[in-house]
This record gives structure tokens, C-alpha cells and sequence, in this order.
């Protein structure tokens, strides 16, 4: 055919040519058409996860919460000193009435042995006098 029809054949080539590079085109297009539906499945994935994801509020609001806890904790250890600073309070009052008892007590037996010595003194029997 080549050597009976130059024109016929020649077009018959240029179709085979035009219709090779039609399917070498047909299956580039089904390979970037399958990255764009992977493509697209991840970019709905990742839609979703970052749909899980807190906003800005709940940072807000996490901020303003550990504000409070931290104001928490400093009012709750002033008031665990100050119970402290009581407590000392009161065993330095239990030390110093200790001390007045004490101090109650000795004089008790001071007066006790001031008592007992005038009787002694007074007594006139030289073996001593019985109470």
C-alpha cells in the first residue's frame, strides 16, 4: 500500500501515530486521575482530624483555668501557713502556761516550807512538835 497510495498509507501512519499518543494520554489522564481521588480522600481526612481538633476558645479557656488554679493554690498555702502560724501561737501559749503552773507550783512549796519552818521555830519541845 505504501508503494500504490504514498497518501493513503501516509495518513494511515499519521492515525496509528495520533491514536498511540491518544492512549499513551488516555492513560495519563486515569493516573492523574487516581492521584486526585488520593488526593482528595486525604485532604477529607485530614479535614476530619482537624474538625476534632479544639479552637481557639477552649485555649482561652484553658488559659483562664490554670489562672485560676494557680490563685487556687496561693490562697489555699496562705491559709496553710497561717494555720501554722496558729498553731504556734497556741503551743507558745500551752509553754507559757506551763510556766505559770510551774512557777505556781514553786511557789506553793516555798510558801509550804515557810509555813513549816515558823511552826518549827515556834514548836518548844527540843524533840520537835507533832503536827
Amino acid at each position: 500500500m505504501e508503494a500504490s497510495d504514498p497518501p493513503l498509507f501516509e495518513m494511515i501512519v499519521k492515525v496509528q501515530i495520533l491514536q498511540r499518543r491518544l492512549i499513551a494520554k488516555t492513560e495519563q489522564v486515569a493516573e492523574k486521575d487516581l492521584m486526585l481521588a488520593e488526593k482528595e480522600r486525604l485532604y477529607t481526612d485530614l479535614k476530619a482530624v482537624l474538625a476534632r481538633h479544639p479552637g481557639p476558645e477552649v485555649a482561652e479557656q484553658l488559659s483562664e483555668y490554670r489562672v485560676w488554679c494557680f490563685v487556687c493554690c496561693c490562697v489555699l498555702l496562705c491559709i496553710v501557713l497561717l494555720c501554722i502560724v496558729l498553731l504556734c501561737i497556741v503551743l507558745l501559749c500551752i509553754v507559757l502556761l506551763c510556766i505559770v503552773l510551774l512557777c505556781i507550783v514553786l511557789l506553793c512549796i516555798v510558801l509550804l516550807c515557810i509555813v513549816l519552818y515558823v511552826q518549827v521555830q515556834q514548836c518548844p519541845h527540843p524533840t520537835g512538835c507533832a503536827a
